[in-house]
């Protein structure tokens, strides 16, 4: 006897989307997270249009655009001179627009949907180890208090993560490269800025800048701060002092940060799993294919929403799914990757970064800054 259908490793946005579409299938799921708080941070903005009709399916969307800010165009300058504005008008959706919603906001409605339907995140839960028996999955779980729990379950979803203890027991390797690139990222209030529903790129002999609205008077910027030689270390976090110099020399007009929210600096990776199922243990989010920071959302949700149906389609009250249904999983996560990598190789948008790049002398940040930056 199981103790649910499902059990799901990590309660981010991909746990909690895949937790709530398998439950709209009628599937048993409990979800544990190791963090005894859902993050307080922006991490993953940008959500995209295909990403909200897939929420709209889970009853959603709205929530997520009332608490979001819709940005309608992308402006491309350089020198202080506009290269180019991109809209969303041509996109054959509902959703026409570019939703910044902080992942704060995504994990919060993601979470009281669940607790509305009857199910809570366990909280301060750390996976220590688990067992495919063949028949079912036995983990031993870990709670704050220091006391060990053996629970049961049909099938196990890792979503805990780059770091992920699921893939790590899995001994699945994480393939991939990381860019020799480092980028800072600000959170912060701009001051002398027009209040446009626009993200903004500015190309500029220093590197790359690009600010997204988020709210108010509230933006995430995020600029290159240059190629690092290999084994180099990772830049420390930026100040706000060190994000001010950045605008004062690539942002014309004279901006002004304050009230700084987040301060980090990254490096861009492209990384995934050979495969993303071993027996009765799937994986799922950002260790299957971490691509760029704001994929979180992007990519993990829409992969959990894609799929779960699959595997709530065959999963009965036994647990039992077949070999074709596991298949169609994988099969689909690759193809998933494939369409997202074929997408963003679309002959006319690489032309347009190419006609920039030869533009500007910079054809390696107008790359770039096209993974840092879209969702």
């Amino acid at each position: 006897m199981t103790n649910s259908d499902v059990l799901i490793i990590g309660a981010g946005p991909v746990g909690m989307t895949m937790a709530l579409e398998l439950a709209r299938y009628g599937v048993k799921v409990r979800i544990v997270d190791q963090a005894a708080h859902r993050t307080d941070l922006s991490k993953a903005l940008i959500v995209g249009s295909r990403t909200l009709e897939l929420m709209d399916r889970a009853g959603i969307a709205d929530k997520m655009v009332a608490a979001g800010y819709k940005v309608e165009a992308a402006h491309l300058s350089a020198a202080e001179q506009t290269i180019g504005r991109l809209t969303f008008d041509g996109v054959q959706s509902a959703y026409r627009f570019a939703l910044m919603l902080p992942q704060s906001e995504t994990e919060r409605i993601l979470e009281e949907s669940l607790a509305k339907i009857g199910i809570k995140v366990d909280r301060e839960v750390e996976l220590l180890n688990f067992n495919d028996n063949g028949n079912t999955v036995v983990a031993t779980l870990r709670h704050a208090n220091g006391t060990e729990e053996t629970t049961e379950a049909a099938w196990l979803i890792g979503c805990d993560g780059a770091h992920s203890t699921v893939r790590q027991q899995l001994g699945k390797e994480f393939m991939g490269t990381t860019s020799p690139i480092d980028w800072v990222l600000a959170d912060v209030h701009l001051e002398g800025v027009p209040r446009i529903p626009e993200i903004h790129a500015i190309w500029h002999t220093d590197g790359v800048l690009v600010t997204f609205p988020i709210e108010a008077a509230r933006y995430r910027i995020i600029a290159d701060a240059g190629t690092v030689p290999d084994g180099e270390a990772q830049l420390p976090q930026p100040t706000l002092h060190d994000i001010q110099n950045i605008l004062d020399k690539r942002y014309p007009g004279g901006v002004r940060a304050t009230d700084a929210v987040w301060l980090s600096a990254f490096r861009i990776s492209e990384r995934k799993v050979a495969d993303y199922r071993a027996g009765r243990v799937f994986l799922g989010g950002e260790y299957r294919h971490a691509r760029r920071l704001q994929s979180g959302v992007e990519a993990g949700a829409t992969d959990a929403l894609a799929r779960t149906g699959n595997v709530a389609a065959v999963t009965d009250s036994m647990g039992h799914a077949s070999a074709q249904t596991t298949m169609i999983y994988q099969h689909q996560g690759l193809e998933q990757l494939r369409a997202a990598i074929n997408e963003r190789n679309n002959e006319n948008n690489r032309e347009q970064e190419k006609l920039l790049g030869q533009k500007l002398g910079q054809s390696d940040n107008a790359d770039a800054v096209g993974e840092a930056a879209s969702a």
